[in-house]
């Protein structure tokens, strides 16, 4: 094939290192659902995602790594609610992260009122 940059990627490329991503959140969930966040350790993850541990840590550094990518997917999910519907009450709604089929991946009820958006 032809000579690609190291820095050039093919969406092929892309799309894989979003779906591996989306297992390893997803397996967090799983086990954050079962088990306190202190007690579950990297190869908890691996095992869940399923992902070897050079792929778990190409794509994050620390099991807190992957809470933060969570943490930050959903504030993005939020805003991009809010700014569709601003004038929406959400209070007592929810927050839907669907993943590319269209299949509800995790829901997180908001426990706090909006108010004065």
């Amino acid at each position: 094939g032809a000579f690609m940059p190291d820095n050039v990627t093919t969406k092929k490329t892309d799309s894989r290192i979003g779906k591996t991503d989306r297992d390893i959140k997803r397996a967090m969930l799983s086990l954050v659902a079962k088990e306190p966040f202190d007690r579950i350790r990297v190869e908890q993850i691996m095992v869940e995602a399923p992902v070897t541990k050079v792929t778990f840590y190409r794509h994050f550094t620390s099991k807190d790594d992957v809470l933060d990518a969570i943490r930050v997917d959903l504030v993005d999910e939020m805003k991009a609610e809010f700014d569709s519907q601003p004038y929406k009450n959400l209070a007592g709604g929810g927050v839907s992260i669907l993943s590319d089929d269209g299949q509800t991946g995790y829901a997180v009820p908001q426990t706090v009122p909006v108010r004065g958006i």
